[in-house]
């Protein structure tokens, strides 16, 4: 009458005559528009939570406590590695596949929350069939009279993301905390040669003791310079604010120019220095001749802060498969297995024990690689292991005319014992050696 919509269900019985035929019908009708109105609003919220569910990954399951079966959604069977849905699951089978270490606290969950009526909460690692580790969460509610009658309901998700981004904050965190304590030493190490040198100035007139203050004054204030501008690097080049001054530069020309940044710590070290480039003009790439020497001086830095008084470190330079490659060798302490993988990580240092350190911040390394890969190269380390010395090798792509060129020369490679058939810009010939 108002116009509103109604719902009937009908049904309609025949009344038969003497002779059966039908006499009449008899109709009855009841209005079930409510009821149907109740249907339709169940399976909008249905599928407004399969929609939910689906979307945000999240598997849904249902577990018979009696039986130990359970009824579980194709999320549900992502989160443990499967892509079609699996018929026989229950909670055996999701312990088994709970990783062995895991195992024995999400039994522990189970028991508690099926003798206590807790509800259930755990995070465990699972293994996939392909033999892979992930993180799964698991909440679950019971539901249902007790006791035979009881059922968890749940779900589950796959927080195996989440995991290694919290694993990667902790690390940060760490290596914040690491950097800060070594912060806090380096720059604090200089001060007291600085605090006694002024106290021999104040003192004293003799004339050499105060040229020897004032030359330790200037040599630790040079230290403290060299850690600021290393941390105004990283700064600058993490905010994109460093821009390289291309240029054609020749190899031999950079190598020497790291070289004498280097030698007052090589010579110090007392250390054994082979220089092996080709000769001037014949190896030459796109640099910021500053930027790529400063990147070979860490690298002999390094070499010579952690390497034995009296090591050897050997520098080349070559030509490879249409590359300049520079290679710096030590006889150093080497690098853990475990370190190599991280070692141009920001902040990341060999053995600081004493004589295998001479300080430094832990982001030399991290400065080569983002310089190198910023000329459109790349940067390798390599140690067979504690006391086996290490090896960096840097690749720069040569200019186009010279890979050109070189497609139809002669291609000098690097061995493992590098050596060059030509005598380097020093005056060094191949497997020669100076002191410096």
């Amino acid at each position: 009458i108002d116009g509103t919509e109604k719902v009937f269900d009908s049904r309609l019985i025949p009344e038969f005559d003497d002779d059966g035929s039908v006499e009449s019908v008899l109709s009855i009708a009841v209005d079930v528009t409510e009821q149907e109105q109740v249907n339709a609003a169940l399976q909008n919220s249905r599928a407004r939570l399969q929609f939910t569910l689906e979307s945000a990954c999240i598997g849904d399951w249902e577990l018979d406590l009696r039986t130990g079966k359970a009824r579980h959604s194709l999320q549900h069977d992502q989160c443990f590695g499967y892509q079609v849905p699996i018929d026989d699951w229950g909670k055996e089978r999701l312990l088994s596949q709970v990783h062995p270490q895991d195992r024995a606290q999400v039994v522990h969950c189970f028991a508690q929350c099926e003798n206590n009526g807790d509800d259930l909460h755990f995070e465990c690692r699972v293994i996939w069939p392909d033999g892979s580790v992930h993180w799964i969460e698991v909440h679950g509610s019971f539901y249902g009279a007790a006791p035979q009658g009881r059922r968890l309901l749940g779900i589950v998700t796959n927080t195996t993301e989440r995991k290694e981004a919290e694993y990667l904050l902790r690390e940060a965190d760490r290596k914040k905390d690491e950097f800060l304590a070594t912060l806090a030493h380096e720059l604090r190490n200089p001060l007291a040669p600085i605090r006694n040198a002024l106290q021999i100035l104040r003192l004293t007139q003799d004339v050499q003791a105060q040229e020897k203050a004032r030359s330790i004054i200037e040599r630790q204030l040079r230290q403290m310079v060299h850690l600021v501008d290393d941390l105004l690097d990283v700064s600058r080049i993490s905010q994109g604010k460093v821009a390289l001054r291309l240029e054609r530069v020749d190899i031999a020309d950079v190598v020497q120019a790291a070289i004498e940044t280097s030698r007052p710590l090589i010579q110090a070290g007392g250390h054994q220095l082979s220089v092996r480039l080709p000769a001037t003009g014949l190896l030459s790439v796109e640099a910021d001749v500053t930027r790529l020497s400063q990147t070979i001086a860490n690298l002999l830095n390094n070499a010579a802060k952690y390497t034995p008084e009296g090591g050897h470190i050997e520098v080349i330079a070559v030509e490879e498969a249409g590359q300049a490659v520079v290679a710096v060798r030590d006889s150093g302490i080497g690098i853990p297995s475990q370190l190599l993988p991280r070692v141009f990580d920001m902040f990341a240092q060999a053995d600081r024990t004493p004589g295998h350190s001479q300080g430094g911040l832990g982001i030399g390394l991290a400065l080569v690689k983002r310089l190198v890969e910023m000329h459109g190269g790349s940067v390798a380390g390599h140690s067979d292991g504690p006391g086996l010395g290490s090896q960096f090798t840097i690749r720069l792509p040569l200019p186009a005319a010279v890979v050109d060129v070189g497609q139809h020369g002669h291609d000098k490679s690097l061995p493992p014992n590098a050596s060059d058939d030509e005598q380097d810009s020093s005056g060094l010939t191949p497997g020669s050696a100076s002191n410096n």
